[in-house]
């Protein structure tokens, strides 16, 4: 049987040989946005690698943090965010009710998770990201 690359090997194919094949032979004043879309591409394959695994983990770190019960075994794509999505929203407002502001207990867990985050997110962007700087 013959195996078929997957999305994210595709999409990474295709980013490269846009970056260097194609934008050498565009005019100068089109470079910049073909390697835009190049910058798109690449996130987007790394979304596409990471998927609901990183939304998995970050939905875990959620439920510690709230002390939420645990999600269904198995939750994947619209429902997994929607779950997501629902404990961010409860983390924000007791973050803005004042429940884990410093010296209360759980600040530490929120801290460390709201960090995590961030990383992730911008490492799935492509910033670069300084692992030892905690944000503090």
């Amino acid at each position: 049987m013959h195996d078929q690359p997957d999305g994210p090997a595709l999409l990474e194919a295709a980013r490269t040989l846009l970056e260097s094949d194609v934008v050498p032979l565009l005019p100068e004043e089109k470079q910049p946005e073909a390697r835009r879309i190049a910058h798109a591409m690449r996130i987007a394959g790394a979304h596409g690698l990471d998927g609901d695994e990183a939304a998995r983990a970050e939905l875990a770190d959620l439920v510690a943090v709230l002390r939420a019960p645990p999600p269904p075994e198995g939750m994947a794509g619209a429902a997994l965010e929607r779950a997501l999505n629902d404990l961010s929203w409860r983390l924000a407002m007791r973050i803005r009710a004042g429940q884990y502001d410093p010296g209360r207990s759980g600040h530490a867990a929120a801290h460390a998770h709201l960090l995590a985050t961030v990383r992730r997110r911008r490492r799935a962007a492509g910033d670069a990201v300084d692992a030892g700087a905690d944000g503090a």
